[in-house]
């Protein structure tokens, strides 16, 4: 008997590209590239407090470039955004092994904030909105959960290249493939499903509901609840990140153990991002 294989949503695949953008910009730009701070420092006789200055400009990048990301949101394809943030974000990795100072450090972070700015979560979420209605929980929560699945599949053998090759080397071995990645991910993405593609995903709308203006946003207490947990939440969560592999190093921890720990620490992440997000599903 012929099998008949179920023809799959296209938006899922739209998915998969953006979660791959996702595992290289931050499970690999930001969650990762923290294990070469200690080499780097030493390399460039940098102390701690100085060289977690570098990661700075990039937040400062990002507040201040995130809402024209939004403008150009409204202006033009998110494939296009998207295809340049990918292609910028290949040339800082392809230049990152070959940082020779810490104001090259510094202005590797500065682009960086443009390309996640672009390339992020932003233009990201906006795209997967377009092709989710019905399981846009779902989709958010696997496009979410791809950074700490980058990452832990990636410290452990960046820790073993960083401590065999040293950390230029390791940075190239591991960076090439994830350019790649970014790169190949664009052609999974498309702009827009077509009235056929999105039938299914397709919510009832209420005759009731009208469009939520930003000005009524701005009127909510909730707003600004989310906005002041989200901000402390992520300055103390950057802390760690930023500053976790000088501090295991200063224990005599070997790059490949402290690579250990941070395995631990982004597959802890995955669990408890599953556990939250079912939480707030089953409303347990």
């Amino acid at each position: 008997f012929p099998v008949t294989i179920p023809k799959v949503y296209r938006g899922w695949w739209v998915l998969l590209g953006l979660s791959l953008v996702y595992i290289g910009s931050n499970g690999y730009g930001i969650y990762t590239i923290p294990l070469f701070y200690p080499s780097i420092s030493e390399e460039l006789s940098l102390s701690k407090g100085l060289i977690t200055q570098a990661p700075s400009n990039m937040y400062l990048v990002l507040a201040l470039f995130s809402p024209f990301c939004g403008w150009l949101l409204d202006r033009f394809a998110p494939r296009l955004i998207l295809g340049i943030a990918a292609f910028l974000m290949a040339l800082l990795f392809v230049f990152f092994p070959y940082i020779a100072s810490f104001e090259q450090l510094k202005i590797y972070y500065v682009f960086f904030g443009i390309a996640l700015s672009l390339g992020g979560v932003i233009p990201s979420v906006y795209l997967i909105s377009r092709w989710f209605e019905k399981r846009r929980g779902l989709a958010l929560g696997l496009f979410l959960n791809a950074s700490s699945l980058g990452a832990t599949l990636i410290s452990k053998p960046t820790g073993h290249l960083l401590e065999s090759e040293g950390w230029s080397v390791a940075a190239t071995y591991v960076g090439l493939p994830i350019v790649l990645l970014v790169l190949l991910a664009q052609l999974l993405l498309k702009n827009r499903p077509s009235s056929s593609e999105i039938e299914g995903e397709l919510v009832p709308k209420l005759s009731s509901s009208s469009e939520v203006k930003l000005k009524d946003v701005l009127r909510q207490n909730t707003f600004y609840t989310l906005l002041m947990a989200t901000a402390v939440l992520w300055f103390c969560i950057n802390a760690i990140l930023f500053n976790k592999d000088l501090f295991l190093s200063d224990l005599s921890l070997k790059p490949s153990e402290t690579a250990s720990f941070a395995t631990l620490f982004f597959f802890c992440s995955i669990v408890g991002k599953l556990i939250f997000g079912y939480s707030i599903v089953t409303g347990k």
